[in-house]
């Protein structure tokens, strides 16, 4: 834990978490057209994130960013209320846990 720009660079996951913070910013705004983008994100972070994570055999973490990378996922193609909270909730829960795994590991 820094402010030294110099050593944030060097973390993958924190330049992931930066690009995430800008995109719900502008999802926030009500950009939908970002939603095939958010797609790929979705399917890009659970690749990535969860490659690193089967690699090293730590599956907590892996069901975590699964879970989390499908509620995000999903969320985008739900045009319903009861889906789209269902599909929200898997995705806070699913990163809530990931990032508490990261921060007490």
């Amino acid at each position: 834990m820094t402010g030294d720009p110099a050593k944030i660079i060097q973390q993958p996951f924190v330049i992931l978490g930066a690009l995430d913070v800008g995109i719900a910013l502008l999802l926030m705004l009500g950009v939908v057209s970002l939603y095939p983008f958010v797609r790929f994100r979705a399917a890009l972070g659970f690749g990535f994130i969860g490659l690193v994570f089967w690699t090293q055999s730590v599956h907590s973490p892996l069901l975590a960013v699964a879970a989390g990378s499908a509620g995000l996922y999903l969320c985008t193609l739900f045009v319903s209320y009861v889906p789209v909270v269902t599909a929200a909730a898997l995705g806070i829960t699913g990163m809530g846990l990931f990032a508490w795994f990261a921060l007490t590991q």
